[in-house]
């Protein structure tokens, strides 16, 4: 049932928001009427960005405000509706941690990237090589392989492709957008960069690399996510103006279980960087943080997903989210992977189709105990960040 009312009140928030945004831009709506007092609230308060306490509080309004109206037809049959609505604002604060509705509506208005923690994808160069367990299961490699981008050949003697210009031109086009995506999502537009190579790769000519750092200076208003396997290369390959760090660049290693964690992590947190993060995916094996810092500023955790995948136990994800919020670390939960490994099929006995009717959240599914647990970092001083 919570499951059920937090997924309503997500519908409510999105559709309000919604027309709070085309009311902004002058363009009426039929649904006026029903948001009338979510629209008041909004401008008032001069907040509507998703998430924000004004935004959910409109939310909530607009839940009781439809409740009363009947506005919400039952869906699939379910005589409960009317009931589940009228305590759509009941809904604790406490339940709400971490969702982040933006998230799918721009899945859902095409935004160039499916993958939930990062706005744009860009590859300036495809090709790598298997390093550790992670890469088993490589997709990249499984995609090169049917799209043939550089001859189907993966590996250390397989050629590394550089992408054409028209590929390197779209992050110019992101940055001249970034200030009214800002306005329109309330953060920094953020791009994934190499989700099929590694920019830290030694087999990548060193002019790539300086035309790539070349790129994330002249666009400013990105936030650049730089995911490697090895982090021992990253000293050497960083420009010469690095310094403490790029403003806009966030630094990050894969760590599929405890032992890749206490390799990289040990490497990458000696060197500057704004934002530095854990990618725990896939996890194929549990993962704490240690007791003492320094710690990384956000953790992203995931499980395996495609044939062959490998199970991720939900302990694990219980465990790393725990650390992460004792630890003042922003944790991300994006999928299980598999439902399979859904606490709803494992641990409630449910069948995969009704979990995924509950949970549609990434591959397998992503919510964690009834919440969907995906929290951004903010910037830290490394002071700060030693000392946590």
């Amino acid at each position: 049932m919570k499951m059920r009312m937090d997924k309503i009140l997500r519908e409510i928030a999105d559709e309000a928001y919604e027309v709070a945004r085309l009311r902004r831009n002058g363009v009426k709506t039929a649904r006026d009427r029903v948001f009338a007092e979510v629209l008041a609230e909004l401008e008032a308060n001069g907040d509507a960005r998703p998430g924000s306490s004004a935004w959910w509080r409109a939310a909530q309004r607009a839940g009781h405000f439809i409740a009363k109206n009947h506005e919400l037809q039952p869906t699939n049959g379910d005589s409960a509706q009317p009931i589940v609505r009228y305590q759509i604002c009941k809904i604790s604060r406490s339940n709400r941690i971490g969702f982040d509705p933006e998230l799918n509506r721009r899945r859902n208005m095409g935004e160039n990237s499916k993958i939930e923690w990062t706005d744009h994808t860009f590859n300036p160069w495809i090709g790598c090589q298997h390093v550790s367990p992670g890469c088993d299961h490589c997709y990249a490699e499984a995609q090169n392989a049917f799209r043939k981008w550089n001859g189907g050949t993966w590996g250390p003697h397989a050629p590394r492709k550089r992408t054409s210009e028209a590929t390197w031109k779209g992050p110019i086009k992101w940055n001249a957008e970034a200030r009214a995506f800002k306005e329109e999502y309330g953060h920094r537009p953020r791009v994934f960069c190499a989700s099929l190579a590694d920019v830290f790769d030694n087999q990548v000519p060193s002019e790539w690399r300086r035309d790539l750092f070349a790129l994330i200076r002249d666009c400013r208003r990105l936030d650049w996510l730089l995911l490697t396997k090895r982090p021992q290369n990253i000293p050497k390959m960083l420009p010469a103006d690095w310094g403490e760090g790029h403003r806009n660049v966030w630094l990050g290693v894969t760590a599929e279980n405890q032992e890749w964690f206490d390799r990289r992590w040990k490497d990458l947190q000696n060197i500057s960087a704004v934002i530095k993060f854990i990618f725990y995916e896939p996890a194929v094996g549990p993962l704490r943080l240690p007791k003492h810092g320094p710690f990384p500023d956000w953790l992203i955790s995931g499980g395996e997903s495609g044939g062959g995948a490998r199970p991720m136990k939900p302990r694990w994800v219980r465990d790393i989210i725990a650390d992460c919020r004792l630890r003042g670390v922003a944790p991300f939960h994006k999928q299980w992977g598999s439902y399979q490994n859904n606490p709803l099929v494992m641990e409630r006995g449910m069948s995969p189709t009704d979990a995924k009717a509950l949970d549609q959240y990434g591959k397998g599914g992503g919510m964690v105990d009834g919440e969907l647990v995906r929290e951004f970092p903010t910037r830290r001083d490394v002071a700060h960040r030693n000392a946590a």
